[in-house]
Formats: C-alpha cells, sequence, structure tokens
C-alpha cells in the first residue's frame, strides 16, 4: 500500500518541503499528487515574531516576579512590625504599640494586641500602685515585718526592723529568713490565759 512522501528538495538556491500523496481512483493508483511550500515561507513569520515574542515573554515574566514581591511585602510588613511591637512589649516597652493600619485580619490582630497592651499596662500601674502602698503601710509599722516567701527566702524588711538588727539604711539585708539572729523563746514565755502562744522568738545580743 502506497504511503505519503516527504522530501526537501533545493530549487534555485530556496529550499522546498515536497509531500508526495498517491493519487487513487476507484482503489487504482494512477499516479502522485505533490505539493510544495517553500521553506522561507514557513519559518520567516516565526523569525519575525521571535524576537517580539522573547520580549514579551521576559516583560510577563518581570511582571509577575514584582507583583509577587509587592503582594509579599504587603503582607509581611504588617506582620514585622507587628512582631516587633510584641518583642517591644516582652523587653519591658509596655507603651509601645502596633502601628498596622491595614483593615484586614492582620489588622484585628494588630487592634487586638494594642487593647491587650493597654490593658495590661493599666493592671500594671494598678499593682505597682497597690504594692506601693502596702510597702508604704509596712515601712510605716513600729513593729519589726520581715516579710518571705515560702522557701524562707526574705523579700522585704521594714524600718523597725532594720533599727532592731542594727543595721545602716545601706547595709546589706540578710538574704534568707534563718539568718536572722532570733533565739527561741522558753517555757516562761507569754501566754493568753490557758493557751501559749508557738513560735515566738527574741533577738540574740
Amino acid at each position: 500500500q502506497a504511503q505519503s512522501v516527504f522530501d526537501s528538495v533545493t530549487v534555485n538556491q530556496r529550499g522546498y518541503q515536497f509531500a508526495y500523496v498517491p493519487l487513487r481512483v476507484r482503489g487504482h493508483t494512477i499516479g502522485m499528487l505533490a505539493v510544495a511550500q517553500a521553506n522561507d515561507y514557513v519559518t520567516s513569520p516565526w523569525l519575525a515574531a521571535r524576537t517580539p515574542l522573547m520580549l514579551l515573554t521576559a516583560a510577563l515574566v518581570l511582571a509577575i516576579i514584582g507583583l509577587g514581591v509587592i503582594i509579599a511585602r504587603q503582607i509581611t510588613r504588617p506582620l514585622q512590625e507587628l512582631v516587633g511591637a510584641a518583642q517591644a512589649v516582652t523587653g519591658g516597652d509596655l507603651a509601645r504599640r502596633s502601628q498596622v493600619t491595614v483593615r484586614d485580619e492582620i489588622g484585628i490582630l494588630s487592634n487586638s494586641f494594642n487593647n491587650m497592651t493597654a490593658h495590661l499596662l493599666d493592671l500594671y500601674g494598678a499593682v505597682r500602685a497597690e504594692s506601693s502602698q502596702r510597702a508604704a503601710i509596712v515601712e510605716s509599722i513600729v513593729d519589726g515585718v520581715v516579710v518571705c516567701d515560702q522557701s524562707g527566702a526574705v523579700l522585704l524588711i521594714n524600718q523597725a526592723t532594720r533599727t532592731l538588727l542594727g543595721l545602716a539604711a545601706d547595709a546589706e539585708l540578710p538574704s534568707r529568713f534563718d539568718a536572722i539572729p532570733l533565739m527561741p523563746l522558753s517555757e516562761a514565755a507569754l501566754s493568753f490565759g490557758a493557751e501559749r502562744a508557738t513560735n515566738l522568738f527574741m533577738l540574740r545580743d
């Protein structure tokens, strides 16, 4: 069975592509049908469009990269600002606020962070004021007061205790309660009726 044949032929220094197809009539091959097309007629449009297409492709690639960078910065810049504000607050700068102004989920998170920080600053101020008030009350008590934690570490000693211990205002305080020179009272210590107070001490000389 005859098949199509393709061939390249040069005529007058010009290349041609030939396609030979059997010509059949009623099942009989009566000849060959040849079709030719000049090579430059096929390739010249591509050669003419190749440079513009390459420039257009490069421009599209650069535009896509630039758009991706812009979108990435729009996303990461608010996050970096929020992270910086959080690190500043963690470092003790409770007055720091996030400057994110976008109106998306990151903006909502920024507003929540600022509200939380403001509330934290109010609580911190209230705790400091209460602590200062309690410290002033303890300092004003004429009796000796020693405040310790559960492990026995001394947290606070008022002025009356410093006077009893003979410590100057700039003297180093005892670090633990058992470092204070105390001596348990004897059995003849004060009692209240039939009950006798326990854990009573007096300062040793």
